[in-house]
Protein backbone atom coordinates (compact mmCIF):
# COMPACT_ATOMS: atom_id res chain seq x y z
CA UNK A 1 0.00 0.00 0.00
CA UNK A 2 0.97 3.14 -1.16
CA UNK A 3 1.54 5.05 2.54
CA UNK A 4 2.86 8.40 0.95
CA UNK A 5 -0.67 9.56 0.91
CA UNK A 6 -0.36 10.22 4.29
CA UNK A 7 2.09 13.31 3.40
CA UNK A 8 -0.48 15.53 1.66
CA UNK A 9 -3.68 14.60 4.03
CA UNK A 10 -2.68 13.79 7.66
CA UNK A 11 -2.59 16.21 10.10
CA UNK A 12 0.77 18.32 9.42
CA UNK A 13 2.31 18.06 13.47
CA UNK A 14 1.35 14.29 13.69
CA UNK A 15 3.34 13.76 10.56
CA UNK A 16 6.49 16.07 11.83
CA UNK A 17 6.04 14.54 14.84
CA UNK A 18 5.54 10.59 13.53
CA UNK A 19 8.75 11.42 11.25
CA UNK A 20 10.83 13.62 13.50
CA UNK A 21 11.20 10.86 16.28
CA UNK A 22 12.41 7.95 14.67
CA UNK A 23 14.48 10.31 12.51
CA UNK A 24 15.92 11.98 15.39
CA UNK A 25 16.53 8.46 17.29
CA UNK A 26 18.27 7.16 14.08
CA UNK A 27 20.27 10.40 13.94
CA UNK A 28 21.62 9.99 17.52
CA UNK A 29 22.17 6.28 17.05
CA UNK A 30 24.14 6.74 13.94
CA UNK A 31 26.52 9.20 15.92
CA UNK A 32 27.33 6.98 18.14
CA UNK A 33 29.53 5.10 15.83
CA UNK A 34 31.73 8.09 16.02
CA UNK A 35 30.73 9.09 19.86
CA UNK A 36 31.09 5.45 21.01
CA UNK A 37 34.93 5.16 19.28
CA UNK A 38 35.82 7.99 21.54
CA UNK A 39 34.59 7.05 24.48
CA UNK A 40 35.89 4.01 24.50
CA UNK A 41 39.43 4.66 23.37
CA UNK A 42 39.04 8.11 25.82
CA UNK A 43 38.82 5.80 28.67
CA UNK A 44 41.49 2.91 27.40
CA UNK A 45 44.36 3.44 30.15
CA UNK A 46 47.12 2.26 27.19
CA UNK A 47 45.51 4.94 24.45
CA UNK A 48 44.54 7.94 26.62
CA UNK A 49 44.39 11.20 24.86
CA UNK A 50 47.12 10.34 22.16
CA UNK A 51 44.52 7.47 20.73
CA UNK A 52 42.03 10.23 21.38
CA UNK A 53 44.09 12.77 19.25
CA UNK A 54 44.47 10.32 16.63
CA UNK A 55 40.66 9.36 16.02
CA UNK A 56 40.00 13.34 16.35
CA UNK A 57 42.50 14.03 13.22
CA UNK A 58 40.47 11.25 11.33
CA UNK A 59 37.08 12.86 11.99
CA UNK A 60 37.16 15.44 9.24
CA UNK A 61 38.10 12.56 6.64
CA UNK A 62 35.17 10.74 7.67
CA UNK A 63 33.07 13.63 7.59
CA UNK A 64 34.48 14.14 3.60
CA UNK A 65 33.25 10.14 3.37
CA UNK A 66 29.64 10.94 4.65
CA UNK A 67 29.87 14.06 2.35
CA UNK A 68 29.45 11.53 -0.24
CA UNK A 69 26.53 9.35 1.50
CA UNK A 70 24.74 12.68 2.27
CA UNK A 71 25.47 14.32 -1.67
CA UNK A 72 23.90 11.26 -3.30
CA UNK A 73 21.10 10.07 -0.48
CA UNK A 74 19.92 12.97 0.55
CA UNK A 75 20.03 14.64 -3.28
CA UNK A 76 18.07 11.32 -4.29
CA UNK A 77 15.33 11.07 -1.64
CA UNK A 78 14.63 14.89 -2.31
CA UNK A 79 13.83 14.39 -5.86
CA UNK A 80 12.57 10.96 -5.21
CA UNK A 81 9.65 12.53 -3.23
CA UNK A 82 9.44 15.42 -5.58
CA UNK A 83 8.12 13.02 -8.31
CA UNK A 84 6.21 10.92 -5.94
CA UNK A 85 4.34 14.51 -4.93
CA UNK A 86 3.56 14.88 -8.43
CA UNK A 87 1.97 11.17 -8.51
CA UNK A 88 5.17 10.20 -11.16
CA UNK A 89 6.54 6.54 -9.19
CA UNK A 90 7.77 5.62 -12.37
CA UNK A 91 10.04 8.35 -12.15
CA UNK A 92 10.75 7.98 -8.93
CA UNK A 93 11.86 4.76 -9.39
CA UNK A 94 14.66 5.34 -12.11
CA UNK A 95 15.73 7.78 -9.68
CA UNK A 96 16.10 5.37 -6.75
CA UNK A 97 18.03 3.27 -9.13
CA UNK A 98 20.24 5.53 -10.30
CA UNK A 99 21.27 7.19 -6.78
CA UNK A 100 21.96 3.19 -5.40
CA UNK A 101 24.66 2.93 -8.31
CA UNK A 102 25.99 6.20 -7.33
CA UNK A 103 26.83 5.36 -3.51
CA UNK A 104 28.26 2.16 -5.20
CA UNK A 105 30.44 3.80 -7.42
CA UNK A 106 31.70 6.31 -4.81
CA UNK A 107 32.18 3.90 -1.96
CA UNK A 108 34.48 2.14 -3.99
CA UNK A 109 36.75 4.73 -4.93
CA UNK A 110 36.84 6.31 -1.94
CA UNK A 111 38.35 3.24 -0.13
CA UNK A 112 40.72 2.54 -3.38
CA UNK A 113 42.15 6.23 -3.59
CA UNK A 114 41.92 6.66 0.12
CA UNK A 115 43.97 3.45 1.36
CA UNK A 116 46.90 4.58 -1.34
CA UNK A 117 47.28 8.13 -0.39
CA UNK A 118 46.78 7.31 3.97
CA UNK A 119 49.51 8.67 5.28
CA UNK A 120 50.33 11.41 3.42
CA UNK A 121 46.51 12.46 3.58
CA UNK A 122 46.53 12.07 7.88
CA UNK A 123 49.59 14.50 8.26
CA UNK A 124 47.80 16.94 5.68
CA UNK A 125 44.72 16.69 8.17
CA UNK A 126 46.73 17.38 11.31
CA UNK A 127 48.26 13.99 12.34
CA UNK A 128 52.14 14.26 14.12
CA UNK A 129 54.67 11.61 15.21
CA UNK A 130 52.44 10.61 18.29
CA UNK A 131 48.98 10.67 16.45
CA UNK A 132 49.71 9.31 13.25
CA UNK A 133 50.17 5.26 14.04
CA UNK A 134 46.28 5.60 16.11
CA UNK A 135 45.06 7.64 13.05
CA UNK A 136 46.55 4.74 10.55
CA UNK A 137 45.47 1.81 12.38
CA UNK A 138 41.95 3.72 12.21
CA UNK A 139 41.21 5.16 8.77
CA UNK A 140 42.68 1.89 6.94
CA UNK A 141 39.52 0.18 7.82
CA UNK A 142 37.10 3.00 8.13
CA UNK A 143 38.55 3.72 4.17
CA UNK A 144 37.61 -0.28 3.38
CA UNK A 145 33.89 0.25 4.90
CA UNK A 146 33.24 3.35 2.85
CA UNK A 147 30.94 1.62 0.43
CA UNK A 148 29.24 0.12 3.50
CA UNK A 149 28.16 4.11 5.08
CA UNK A 150 27.16 5.20 1.49
CA UNK A 151 24.37 1.74 1.13
CA UNK A 152 23.42 2.20 5.13
CA UNK A 153 23.29 5.50 5.74
CA UNK A 154 22.52 6.62 1.93
CA UNK A 155 20.06 4.32 1.12
CA UNK A 156 18.34 4.33 4.85
CA UNK A 157 16.91 7.72 3.30
CA UNK A 158 14.80 6.12 0.55
CA UNK A 159 12.65 3.61 3.20
CA UNK A 160 12.01 7.10 5.08
CA UNK A 161 10.46 9.21 2.45
CA UNK A 162 8.00 6.10 1.60
CA UNK A 163 6.05 6.60 5.00
CA UNK A 164 8.34 3.93 6.77
CA UNK A 165 10.48 6.57 9.42
CA UNK A 166 10.28 3.65 12.14
CA UNK A 167 11.78 1.11 9.79
CA UNK A 168 14.11 3.83 8.91
CA UNK A 169 15.32 3.97 12.81
CA UNK A 170 15.21 0.24 13.38
CA UNK A 171 18.17 -0.13 10.36
CA UNK A 172 20.18 1.90 12.19
CA UNK A 173 19.77 1.09 15.47
CA UNK A 174 20.93 -2.81 14.55
CA UNK A 175 24.00 -1.15 13.34
CA UNK A 176 24.90 0.83 16.41
CA UNK A 177 24.38 -2.03 18.70
CA UNK A 178 26.07 -4.47 17.31
CA UNK A 179 28.80 -1.45 16.61
CA UNK A 180 28.95 -0.77 20.79
CA UNK A 181 29.34 -4.62 21.65
CA UNK A 182 31.65 -5.26 19.42
CA UNK A 183 34.05 -2.33 20.75
CA UNK A 184 33.98 -3.75 24.04
CA UNK A 185 34.84 -6.72 23.01
CA UNK A 186 37.61 -5.44 20.02
CA UNK A 187 39.09 -2.94 22.56
CA UNK A 188 38.57 -3.53 26.03
CA UNK A 189 38.57 -7.55 25.99
CA UNK A 190 41.32 -8.55 22.86
CA UNK A 191 43.60 -4.86 23.08
CA UNK A 192 42.93 -4.28 19.36
CA UNK A 193 42.83 -0.85 20.10
CA UNK A 194 42.05 2.04 17.13
CA UNK A 195 41.80 -0.69 14.93
CA UNK A 196 39.00 -2.99 17.11
CA UNK A 197 37.45 0.84 17.34
CA UNK A 198 36.80 0.73 13.60
CA UNK A 199 36.59 -2.82 12.59
CA UNK A 200 33.21 -2.84 15.05
CA UNK A 201 32.15 0.46 13.00
CA UNK A 202 32.00 -1.38 9.95
CA UNK A 203 30.81 -4.65 10.32
CA UNK A 204 28.00 -2.22 12.23
CA UNK A 205 27.58 -0.51 9.03
CA UNK A 206 27.41 -3.92 7.41
CA UNK A 207 24.44 -4.86 9.11
CA UNK A 208 22.81 -1.90 8.68
CA UNK A 209 23.73 -2.05 4.75
CA UNK A 210 21.93 -5.35 4.75
CA UNK A 211 18.95 -4.81 6.38
CA UNK A 212 18.43 -1.71 4.57
CA UNK A 213 18.45 -3.80 1.17
CA UNK A 214 16.45 -6.51 2.87
CA UNK A 215 13.61 -3.91 3.19
CA UNK A 216 14.27 -2.10 -0.68
CA UNK A 217 14.30 -5.69 -1.88
CA UNK A 218 11.18 -6.34 -0.61
CA UNK A 219 7.30 -6.36 -1.52
CA UNK A 220 6.73 -3.62 1.21
CA UNK A 221 9.14 -1.29 -0.83
CA UNK A 222 7.08 1.21 -2.76
CA UNK A 223 11.11 1.72 -4.60
CA UNK A 224 12.00 -1.60 -5.84
CA UNK A 225 16.07 -2.46 -5.43
CA UNK A 226 17.00 -4.62 -8.14
CA UNK A 227 20.48 -5.29 -8.96
CA UNK A 228 20.30 -5.61 -12.25
CA UNK A 229 18.00 -2.79 -13.21
CA UNK A 230 20.98 -0.71 -11.71
CA UNK A 231 22.02 2.08 -14.02
CA UNK A 232 23.94 5.62 -14.07
CA UNK A 233 21.51 8.04 -16.37
CA UNK A 234 22.92 10.98 -17.02
CA UNK A 235 20.29 13.03 -16.76
CA UNK A 236 18.88 11.93 -13.11
CA UNK A 237 23.12 12.23 -11.85
CA UNK A 238 22.99 15.38 -12.41
CA UNK A 239 19.31 16.65 -11.18
CA UNK A 240 20.55 14.01 -7.62
CA UNK A 241 24.04 16.00 -7.41
CA UNK A 242 22.04 19.16 -8.01
CA UNK A 243 19.25 18.51 -4.86
CA UNK A 244 22.21 17.15 -2.88
CA UNK A 245 24.67 19.89 -3.14
CA UNK A 246 24.10 21.82 -0.16
CA UNK A 247 23.94 19.22 2.05
CA UNK A 248 27.40 17.64 0.81
CA UNK A 249 28.85 20.84 0.67
CA UNK A 250 28.08 21.66 4.08
CA UNK A 251 29.80 18.42 5.14
CA UNK A 252 32.80 19.47 3.00
CA UNK A 253 32.80 22.97 4.33
CA UNK A 254 32.62 21.07 8.30
CA UNK A 255 35.96 18.89 7.25
CA UNK A 256 37.62 21.53 5.75
CA UNK A 257 36.69 24.22 9.34
CA UNK A 258 37.80 20.53 11.05
CA UNK A 259 41.29 20.34 9.30
CA UNK A 260 41.86 24.08 10.14
CA UNK A 261 40.49 23.55 13.59
CA UNK A 262 43.03 20.99 14.28
CA UNK A 263 46.23 23.01 12.85
CA UNK A 264 45.00 25.98 14.56
CA UNK A 265 45.28 23.79 17.61
CA UNK A 266 48.60 21.80 17.14
CA UNK A 267 50.00 25.47 16.92
CA UNK A 268 48.06 27.51 19.31
CA UNK A 269 47.86 24.66 22.30
CA UNK A 270 51.80 23.83 21.89
CA UNK A 271 51.69 28.20 23.33
CA UNK A 272 49.49 27.18 26.26
CA UNK A 273 49.71 25.54 29.64
CA UNK A 274 48.21 22.43 28.08
CA UNK A 275 50.19 21.46 24.82
CA UNK A 276 49.07 20.53 21.70
CA UNK A 277 47.66 17.23 22.57
CA UNK A 278 45.19 18.01 25.52
CA UNK A 279 43.79 20.79 22.91
CA UNK A 280 42.99 18.33 19.69
CA UNK A 281 41.48 15.60 22.30
CA UNK A 282 39.61 18.22 24.09
CA UNK A 283 37.91 19.37 21.05
CA UNK A 284 37.60 16.08 19.94
CA UNK A 285 35.08 15.60 23.21
CA UNK A 286 33.57 19.01 22.28
CA UNK A 287 33.14 17.99 18.60
CA UNK A 288 31.44 14.67 20.05
CA UNK A 289 29.44 16.92 22.46
CA UNK A 290 27.94 18.40 19.42
CA UNK A 291 27.12 16.08 17.76
CA UNK A 292 24.75 14.48 20.10
CA UNK A 293 23.35 17.96 20.86
CA UNK A 294 22.55 18.95 17.42
CA UNK A 295 21.37 15.83 16.01
CA UNK A 296 17.88 16.01 17.36
CA UNK A 297 17.95 18.65 14.95
CA UNK A 298 18.99 16.81 12.01
CA UNK A 299 16.59 14.29 13.15
CA UNK A 300 13.99 17.17 12.36
CA UNK A 301 15.18 18.15 9.55
CA UNK A 302 15.12 14.63 8.09
CA UNK A 303 11.63 14.38 9.38
CA UNK A 304 10.39 17.40 7.83
CA UNK A 305 12.14 17.65 4.45
CA UNK A 306 9.42 14.71 2.77
CA UNK A 307 6.34 16.45 3.93
CA UNK A 308 8.22 19.58 2.73
CA UNK A 309 9.72 18.31 -0.33
CA UNK A 310 6.23 16.33 -1.50
CA UNK A 311 3.65 19.14 -0.59
CA UNK A 312 5.94 21.32 -3.06
CA UNK A 313 5.83 18.87 -5.53
CA UNK A 314 1.90 18.72 -4.79
CA UNK A 315 1.62 22.41 -4.55
CA UNK A 316 0.59 22.47 -1.06
CA UNK A 317 1.97 25.80 -0.02
CA UNK A 318 -0.24 26.34 3.26
CA UNK A 319 1.24 22.73 4.81
CA UNK A 320 4.63 24.13 3.66
CA UNK A 321 4.36 26.94 6.12
CA UNK A 322 3.04 24.30 8.67
CA UNK A 323 5.59 22.40 8.74
CA UNK A 324 8.55 25.03 8.89
CA UNK A 325 6.92 26.46 11.11
CA UNK A 326 6.47 23.64 13.43
CA UNK A 327 10.14 22.30 12.97
CA UNK A 328 11.55 25.26 13.90
CA UNK A 329 9.15 25.38 17.21
CA UNK A 330 10.94 21.56 17.77
CA UNK A 331 14.12 22.16 16.75
CA UNK A 332 14.07 25.32 19.14
CA UNK A 333 13.83 23.28 22.07
CA UNK A 334 15.94 20.46 21.25
CA UNK A 335 18.81 22.84 21.39
CA UNK A 336 17.55 24.93 24.61
CA UNK A 337 17.34 21.43 26.60
CA UNK A 338 21.24 20.77 24.92
CA UNK A 339 22.00 24.26 26.28
CA UNK A 340 20.90 23.46 29.32
CA UNK A 341 22.46 20.06 30.10
CA UNK A 342 25.94 21.75 29.17
CA UNK A 343 25.45 24.36 31.97
CA UNK A 344 24.13 22.01 34.89
CA UNK A 345 25.97 18.89 34.20
CA UNK A 346 29.48 19.29 32.28
CA UNK A 347 31.69 17.07 34.86
CA UNK A 348 29.31 14.56 33.67
CA UNK A 349 29.36 14.69 30.18
CA UNK A 350 32.79 15.44 30.08
CA UNK A 351 33.81 12.66 32.39
CA UNK A 352 32.31 10.09 29.83
CA UNK A 353 35.21 10.78 27.85
CA UNK A 354 38.28 11.41 29.84
CA UNK A 355 37.14 9.97 33.62
CA UNK A 356 41.07 9.75 34.27
CA UNK A 357 42.79 12.86 33.07
CA UNK A 358 42.69 15.98 34.85
CA UNK A 359 43.94 18.21 32.66
CA UNK A 360 41.84 17.44 30.03
CA UNK A 361 38.78 17.09 31.82
CA UNK A 362 39.99 20.82 33.30
CA UNK A 363 40.73 21.82 29.45
CA UNK A 364 37.37 20.46 27.79
CA UNK A 365 34.93 21.88 30.45
CA UNK A 366 36.48 25.41 29.55
CA UNK A 367 36.09 24.67 25.58
CA UNK A 368 32.33 23.38 26.21
CA UNK A 369 31.10 26.31 28.51
CA UNK A 370 32.30 29.04 25.37
CA UNK A 371 32.04 26.53 22.41
CA UNK A 372 28.19 26.33 23.21
CA UNK A 373 27.39 30.07 24.02
CA UNK A 374 24.75 30.74 20.94
CA UNK A 375 23.44 27.11 21.68
CA UNK A 376 19.78 28.10 22.11
CA UNK A 377 19.38 29.78 18.59
CA UNK A 378 21.26 27.79 16.28
CA UNK A 379 18.48 24.94 15.75
CA UNK A 380 16.45 27.60 13.91
CA UNK A 381 19.62 28.53 11.38
CA UNK A 382 19.78 24.77 10.68
CA UNK A 383 15.95 23.73 9.80
CA UNK A 384 15.63 26.97 7.52
CA UNK A 385 19.00 26.53 5.65
CA UNK A 386 17.57 22.69 5.47
CA UNK A 387 14.13 24.46 4.06
CA UNK A 388 15.47 26.05 0.79
CA UNK A 389 17.32 22.35 -0.11
CA UNK A 390 14.04 20.31 0.55
CA UNK A 391 12.28 22.79 -2.01
CA UNK A 392 15.16 22.18 -4.67
CA UNK A 393 16.28 26.50 -3.58
CA UNK A 394 19.85 24.52 -4.17
CA UNK A 395 22.00 27.96 -4.54
CA UNK A 396 20.53 29.52 -1.61
CA UNK A 397 20.44 26.30 0.48
CA UNK A 398 24.06 26.45 -0.16
CA UNK A 399 24.53 29.81 0.94
CA UNK A 400 22.62 29.31 4.49
CA UNK A 401 24.33 26.28 5.16
CA UNK A 402 27.95 26.73 4.38
CA UNK A 403 27.59 30.28 5.45
CA UNK A 404 28.56 29.55 9.36
CA UNK A 405 31.73 27.76 8.09
CA UNK A 406 33.02 28.97 5.12
CA UNK A 407 32.08 32.96 5.66
CA UNK A 408 32.04 33.29 9.29
CA UNK A 409 33.98 30.12 11.45
CA UNK A 410 36.88 29.63 9.26
CA UNK A 411 37.89 33.12 8.94
CA UNK A 412 37.71 33.77 12.56
CA UNK A 413 40.15 30.66 13.38
CA UNK A 414 42.99 32.76 12.09
CA UNK A 415 41.72 36.33 13.55
CA UNK A 416 40.96 35.58 17.15
CA UNK A 417 43.35 33.57 17.54
CA UNK A 418 46.16 35.57 16.92
CA UNK A 419 44.78 37.88 19.72
CA UNK A 420 43.53 35.95 22.31
CA UNK A 421 45.61 32.62 21.76
CA UNK A 422 44.01 29.26 22.50
CA UNK A 423 41.14 31.53 23.79
CA UNK A 424 40.21 32.75 20.59
CA UNK A 425 39.73 29.13 19.14
CA UNK A 426 37.42 28.51 21.66
CA UNK A 427 34.88 31.93 20.94
CA UNK A 428 35.54 31.43 17.19
CA UNK A 429 32.08 29.37 17.22
CA UNK A 430 29.87 31.45 18.84
CA UNK A 431 30.39 34.35 16.35
CA UNK A 432 30.38 32.87 13.75
CA UNK A 433 26.81 30.95 14.77
CA UNK A 434 25.52 34.83 15.43
CA UNK A 435 26.82 36.00 12.05
CA UNK A 436 24.73 32.87 10.15
CA UNK A 437 21.82 33.58 12.07
CA UNK A 438 21.39 37.07 10.86
CA UNK A 439 22.13 36.33 7.42
CA UNK A 440 19.49 33.48 7.91
CA UNK A 441 16.97 35.80 9.25
CA UNK A 442 17.06 38.02 6.17
CA UNK A 443 16.35 35.24 3.70
CA UNK A 444 14.04 34.01 5.19
CA UNK A 445 11.85 37.54 5.65
CA UNK A 446 11.60 37.03 1.53
CA UNK A 447 11.10 33.59 1.53
CA UNK A 448 7.95 33.53 4.09
CA UNK A 449 6.69 36.56 2.27
CA UNK A 450 6.75 34.33 -1.32
CA UNK A 451 4.98 31.27 0.66
CA UNK A 452 2.39 33.34 2.18
CA UNK A 453 1.47 34.98 -1.71
CA UNK A 454 1.86 31.54 -2.91
CA UNK A 455 -0.46 30.49 -0.11
CA UNK A 456 -2.96 32.87 -1.11
CA UNK A 457 -3.07 32.29 -4.88
CA UNK A 458 -3.40 28.46 -3.78
CA UNK A 459 -6.36 28.84 -1.69
CA UNK A 460 -8.10 31.39 -5.04
CA UNK A 461 -7.22 28.62 -7.05
CA UNK A 462 -8.92 25.67 -4.86
CA UNK A 463 -12.16 28.14 -3.97
CA UNK A 464 -12.70 28.90 -8.03
CA UNK A 465 -12.51 25.14 -8.54
CA UNK A 466 -15.01 24.07 -6.10
CA UNK A 467 -17.67 26.84 -7.00
CA UNK A 468 -20.09 25.57 -10.11
CA UNK A 469 -19.37 26.55 -13.92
Amino acid sequence: MDRTIELEKASVLKLLISYSLPAIAGMVINAIYNVVDRMFIGNDPEMGAAGLAGITVCFPIMIIMMAFSVLFGMGGSILTSIKMGEKDNKEAQRVFLTTYSLMIVSGIIIAIVGNIFLSPLLLAFGADSETLPYAESYMRVIFFGGILQNLGLGANNFIRIQGRPVRSMVTMAIGAVVNIILDYVFIFRMGLGTFGAALGTVIGQACTTIFVAHFLMSKKSILRLSLKKLNLNPVYVRLIITYGTSAAILQAASALMNVILNKQLLKYGAMSPYGSTIAISGLGIINSLVTLFVLPVIGINQGVQPIISYNYGAKNYGRIKKALIYAIMFATAFVCMSYAVSRLFPDIIIGLFCSGDEKLMEFSKIALRDWFLMMPIVGYQIVSSNYFQSIGKVKTAIVLSTSRQLLFLIPLLFILPYFMGLEGILYATPVADAGAIILTTICMFFEIKGLLKAEKEEKKSKKAQAEPA
